[in-house]
């Protein structure tokens, strides 16, 4: 014999409708990610093509100048 769950069985008939308190959820947390997504690729794009080359022009000069100063 099968042991049946406390909590009350999904009926078997019509699918449940969602509600609009959870479609809204589902799309706030959609939007949410994407815009989490937006920001961490302008991030590493920021990061990659516009502090990286001043990092490295910078330590370029650095090098140079003790260079010269030896």
């Amino acid at each position: 014999m099968l042991l049946q769950s406390p909590r009350k069985r999904l009926s078997r008939g019509k699918p449940e409708m969602p509600t609009t308190a959870g479609i809204a959820y589902v799309v706030a947390m959609t939007l949410l990610f994407a815009l989490w997504i937006y920001g961490a690729v302008s991030l590493y794009f920021d990061v990659r093509y516009r502090f990286l080359p001043k990092l490295l022009s910078w330590l370029r000069e650095r090098r140079s100048e003790r260079r010269q100063l030896a």
